[in-house]
């Protein structure tokens, strides 16, 4: 027997009881057989079933399929072949090539982290053992062996173990904050419910992973393992894959670039040297081959790829230090972009507990929060406390002189605010002998308790709470000051009419009454017979309170032009109060799980575009509504805590749990806040600008730097063409000394401009508009102009220099070494001298006096000469390498005072996208 004929498309909560049972063919006082039990459980199991992960080798082949990695290893093929055919010595280029692609590897090998944790962590939701009904006996089972039509025997404090119908039951109250995101608890009853009810307000069903917070029920399984609510979030998560960051698309699409250009040019360049040859000998098509290697290395940023996983390592440190931990490196640079940020409320945006907020009579309105006043005995308010206290479920425990508190968070909340008000637990023991209680159910919608009162031992009072609906429908007469007045027709509506503006406003409402009985009245067997004729006390209002950090925080956002947008499971008029108490402004009217579900997606699509705010949404909603802002071209950050957002967590540009959330929510996220605030995620979206930021301006140097390298070796090779020499064989700089220049003196100095301090600016305009590419048009050309000044350079060096051609190798790979260390310097600003702002470089200096050690160290050392070809310098060598570097830093000093006289004359004294102003007081900008 199939699965599908216990969980089809007749949903159980729209059914009867008797009809569940009927259609899963048990009993609701024998359950089934162990012998059909059995036979039920070979259609699966009660868990949720994980999809197999990559292994560890695969995971670093994968590492190897970028456009970089293939120019790499040709020439690392290409090198060895020209070195074993040539000569057949050590091949030393290709072993230092080799190395740069295993490094690349391993660093990507490590930073990878698309560990599928978060369904593991959905099957530790379901516990051990279930209590069941088999065989006409109560028995604990496996919870994996629960099968559709076992009778469920439920009680305070246990875990639903699955997804089942509810028969009967006795003032059970369920949290399902884990799965709804709703904090208050949810009472349940038997009775069915239209087909249409959403998840979140099928009160006749308990779901897996939820809890019983009170009372207790028997309830028939009607789904298990992937057909619960549980299992359907699991697919979605399985299904919720998450797209390349925005940063590393454009890497690699830098990268094809790269690729695409180095191949075209190196082929031109090859087959135009081939053609032009006069003699085509086995040697010199071995030289013009190692031509194409040099130039295939030059044009290579291989430090791209360290440079952006160190520099984005920082960041995670920084972050961490915040209260940040980010589980996926590269989301940092998609943090900058972000457009719009998708923020649940319960314990997000609200402190995911309820708290008290006031009391009110007819004549007086106390706030929780008050200072302790005297309170009149027989006052309103004196028995709107008791009320609160007496009609109260949860339990207490002594602390020294203080009281702890634990149960149905409201009842907790009602506790805390009576002691507060000065009733505590020990007055009222002293005070107070209980003598009977009703526990709340579904269909009274209140609890009570009868004691009588040591000051008036005359008489039997009833103290109850409840749903304002039903104990204002059971009361006849209203507490007003020290008066009991009749409650007319006139004042019942102003009552209800006011419970509702509360309600619109977001305050959970609860009624007060008591009802005084004769003391020789004994618990009667229907508690409908006391609970009428009431006298109403009060009413107290109750909130889950806003995260104090959350409305400046959603207003800083708006200020960075990043749209906040409150998903919620709560009822959208309650939602909409909860939005306005942040500052959370909604342009059009709530959008509601309802109207997500019937619109199609461009419908969709266009009412996400003024929508702050989506209420009573489920886990597919919140999928949804993530995706399509994505194909609308938004950056999405999704925040969330519980099971209930982990597809949404998954599929959004950025996820972020809170760190109080499930394992479930974390193990789903990109970042897990330790502090659960949403002013770390603000500091988060500000680091990930910073950084994006600073990796253009290192990206920028980095191209200058390898396209002058590349102009160096074509030109160089064009002039020995032209002055009849041996083909291209008067390289400047060979394929290892490139790699050197790429590893050893860019990298320092790149990392250092990543590192560069912030602006003061940076969270002003959109992120997602400034980082959308890494190169803009005018830094193209300011990349263009810079490689041929040190092209020139090079070249001046290489060609004008005499000796061997060993030792102007020599001289040209230092003159371009410090010569980039310079370039490094000057670009710290478009405009302002490098006097103003040279003593705070406290990155950039020891990068740059790094570089400078290790080109002085690999010339002076005899095996680091033979490895790379070097030949040793003398003293005045190296003074002339210093003065053809001193030339880049006074160009660009000329250039920079030409800019200034330029911009003062045209009265335009503002620096470029690429600089840093040059007063003092901000000078840390870029």
């Amino acid at each position: 027997m199939s699965r599908s004929m216990y969980f089809d498309k007749r949903a159980p909560h729209a059914e009867s009881a008797e009809t569940v049972l009927r259609r899963l063919r048990t009993d609701p006082h024998s359950g089934l057989s162990t012998v059909e039990a059995d036979a039920r459980l070979s259609n699966g199991r009660n868990e949720i079933q994980t999809k197999h992960a990559y292994s560890g080798w695969r995971l670093f082949l994968r590492q190897f399929a970028d456009p970089q990695m293939y120019l790499l290893l040709s020439a690392t093929v290409l090198s060895l072949v020209v070195t074993l055919s040539k000569h057949g010595g050590a091949p030393w280029e290709a072993l230092l090539i080799l190395s740069v692609v295993l490094l690349n590897a391993i660093l990507g090998f490590l930073q990878e982290d698309r560990a599928e944790k978060a369904l593991e962590q959905l099957k530790v939701i379901s516990p051990a053992l279930s209590r069941v009904i088999r065989d006409g006996t109560a028995q604990d089972v496996l919870s994996a062996t629960l099968v559709p039509g076992d009778i469920l025997l439920l009680e305070e404090g246990n875990i639903v173990p699955a997804d089942a119908r509810i028969i009967e039951e006795d003032g059970i109250q369920v949290t399902e904050a884990l799965l709804t995101g709703e904090s208050l608890s949810v009472s349940k009853q038997p009775a069915p419910l239209p087909l249409t009810t959403p998840t979140a307000d099928r009160t006749n069903m308990v779901f897996s992973g939820t809890g019983i917070l009170s009372g207790h029920a028997r309830a028939v399984v009607a789904s298990t393992g992937p057909d619960t609510e549980v299992g359907h979030i699991a697919s979605l998560l399985a299904k919720a894959e998450k797209d390349a960051t925005a940063l590393q698309n454009r890497l690699h699409g830098l990268s094809k670039q790269i690729a695409i250009g180095v191949f075209l040019t190196g082929s031109l360049c090859v087959i135009t040297f081939i053609l032009l040859l006069p003699e085509k000998t086995l040697d010199t098509l071995i030289e013009i081959a190692l031509f194409g290697v040099s130039l295939g290395v030059a044009a290579t940023p291989e430090a791209l790829g360290t440079l952006v996983t160190l520099t984005l390592g920082f960041g995670v440190l920084r972050l961490a230090r915040r209260g940040a931990i980010v589980r996926r490196l590269n989301v940092i640079d998609t943090l900058g972009a972000t457009t719009v940020v998708m923020s649940d409320k319960t314990g997000t945006l609200t402190q995911n507990r309820i708290e008290v907020h006031s009391f009110f009579t007819a004549a007086e309105t106390i706030s929780s929060q008050s200072s302790t006043g005297p309170i009149h005995t027989g006052s309103p308010i004196e028995a709107c406390l008791l009320s609160a206290a007496l009609a109260n479920a949860a339990n207490y425990v002594r602390e020294g002189t203080a009281f702890k508190f634990h149960g149905d968070p409201v009842d907790t909340a009602l506790w805390m605010a009576t002691t507060h008000r000065g009733v505590s637990p020990d007055a009222i023991e002293a005070r107070f002998v209980r003598k009977w209680r009703f526990p709340f159910t579904s269909e009274r919608k209140m609890l009570s308790v009868a004691v009588q009162d040591r000051h008036r031992p005359d008489a039997i009072f009833l103290y109850l709470k409840g749903a304002p609906e039903s104990v204002l429908s059971r009361s006849t007469h209203e507490m007003a000051g020290k008066r009991v007045t009749e409650i007319t027709a006139t004042r019942r509506a102003e009552l209800s009419a006011k419970i509702d503006a509360l309600a619109l406003e977001g305050w959970k409402i609860m009624a007060l009454a008591r009802r005084i009985l004769p003391v020789s009245t004994d618990q009667p067997a229907k508690p409908e017979l006391v609970e009428s004729g009431l006298t109403l006390t009060g009413f107290v209002t109750l909130f889950d309170p806003p995260r104090t950090e959350a409305s400046e925080t959603i207003r800083q956002m708006t200020a960075a032009h990043i749209r906040t947008i409150l998903v919620s499971g709560d009822h959208p008029k309650t939602a909409a109060a909860i939005a306005r108490q942040l500052g959370i402004e909604s342009g059009a009217t709530v959008l509601t799980g309802a109207e997500i579900e019937r619109s199609n997606d461009a419908e969709l699509q266009q009412q996400l575009r003024g929508t702050t705010i989506c209420a009573r949404v489920t886990p597919a909603d919140k999928l949804r509504v993530a995706q399509l802002l994505q194909r609308s071209g938004e950056v999405v950050a999704m925040t969330g805590d519980g099971v209930n957002d982990a597809p949404a967590l998954k599929a959004a540009d950025v996820g972020i749990a809170m760190g109080s959330g499930t394992e479930i929510a974390k193990d789903a996220a990109d970042i897990v806040l330790t502090d659960d605030s949403l002013a770390t995620i603000l500091h988060a979206i500000r680091e990930g600008r910073i950084m994006a930021a600073n990796i253009q301006k290192a990206v920028m140097y980095l191209f200058t730097t390898n396209l002058s390298e590349v102009g160096t070796i074509f030109l160089a090779a064009v002039a020995s063409m032209a002055m009849k020499q041996a083909a291209p064989a008067a390289l400047p700089l060979t394929a290892a000394q490139i790699l050197w220049l790429n590893l050893m003196t860019d990298v320092a100095p790149a990392i250092a401009l990543a590192l560069s301090p912030a602006r003061p600016n940076v969270m002003e305009g959109s992120g997602h508009r400034n980082l959308k590419q890494i190169l803009s048009k005018g830094s193209v050309y300011q990349i263009l102009g810079n490689s041929l000044a040190l092209t020139a350079v090079t070249l001046g060096a290489f060609f004008l220099v005499s000796g061997d051609l060993i030792h102007r190798r020599t001289m040209t790979l230092t003159v371009i070494a410090l010569c980039q260390c310079a370039y490094a310097l000057t670009l710290q600003s478009e405009s302002a001298s490098i006097f103003r702002y040279l003593s705070e470089l406290r990155w950039l200096i020891p990068a740059i006096a790094w570089s400078i050690v290790a080109q002085v160290l690999i010339v002076s050392f005899a095996f680091t000469r033979e490895v790379f070809g070097l030949s040793q310098l003398n003293w005045q060598d190296w003074l002339l390498c210093f003065l053809a570097t001193s030339s880049v830093l006074v160009l660009s000093e000329c250039r920079k005072f030409l800019l200034r006289r330029q911009r003062k004359h045209s009265n335009l004294g503002v620096e470029g996208t690429a600089s840093i102003p040059t007063s003092r007081a901000t000078s840390h900008a870029n």
